[in-house]
């Protein structure tokens, strides 16, 4: 008797047709009717997938997709980029990925962004894609053994799966990939423009500039409430010095371990 219970939301019930409405409905079938048992399953379109604030969470979330980055022009095949976002921080990561799947690099990367977080406890999506879900389970694994990826808080990692056929419920994860492809195409044009060439899109300097994006995200643009996910994940601002990308500078050598 003490016993409670969380309201369940019921499937919409469709209207009921009378026989003229549905006698002139089945003639032609030109306009969707939610109560006809031929335009459901043929015509209906997927559910809304409305913006939810990520706050409402109890626990943070980890979404992650991949992408091909490639010129159009030359005819050569592009570089894999897996891109994965932390909520609610919003922290981004892009890399550079040889093979889809538990990529040694790529596992590395993951790992070490789910160490930085912080976070004991997380949640991770994605859409249903096999090679990423063993790549996000690979990393968890490595995240917690000894060694410079370990992490003594963190206790759990669930999954959860987008709906099948349904790309834009994980729509956190194709939001962070147009992040980093727009980034990645600014920063490219920037260097073609002062080197004054084209850079090959498998040129090796790719995979940095993949990398700063997601870091300079991560350290300047700021989220809804005004903080840099830095800020969020760190408790400070990112007050480092930092050049233009490819920007030819000149470095010093700390003295402890300069020659003598």
């Amino acid at each position: 008797d003490n016993e409670a219970v969380q309201v369940a939301q019921p499937l919409p019930a469709p209207m009921t047709p009378s026989k003229a409405q549905r006698e002139a409905h089945e003639f032609n079938h030109l306009l969707y009717r939610s109560w006809c048992p031929h335009c459901v399953p043929a015509r209906r379109s997927n559910s809304q997938h409305r913006r939810s604030s990520s706050s409402n969470r109890t626990l943070p979330l980890l979404v992650a997709d991949d992408c091909q980055l490639k010129d159009t022009d030359d005819g050569i095949e592009g570089v894999t980029i897996l891109v994965a976002r932390c909520y609610p921080a919003r922290a981004l990561l892009a890399t550079v990925v040889d093979a889809k799947g538990p990529d040694d690099n790529a596992v590395a990367r993951v790992a070490n962004f789910i160490r930085d977080s912080g976070y004991s406890k997380m949640v991770y999506r994605t859409d249903q894609e096999a090679s990423i879900r063993s790549l996000f389970e690979e990393a968890f694994r490595k995240s917690q053994r000894q060694g410079s990826l370990y992490n003594a808080r963190l206790e759990q990692f669930t999954p959860e799966a987008s709906a099948v056929g349904e790309s834009q419920s994980n729509g956190k994860a194709e939001n962070a990939v147009q992040r980093v492809e727009d980034l990645v195409r600014t920063y490219k044009a920037a260097l073609e423009s002062r080197l004054k060439c084209k850079v090959p899109i498998g040129h090796p300097i790719m995979r940095w500039m993949v990398e700063h994006a997601a870091s300079l995200y991560n350290r300047y643009v700021t989220n809804e409430d005004g903080a840099t996910p830095f800020e969020v994940l760190h408790g400070q601002r990112f007050r480092g010095k930092i050049a233009e990308f490819g920007e030819q500078c000149l470095y010093f050598v700390p003295k402890k371990l300069r020659a003598k």
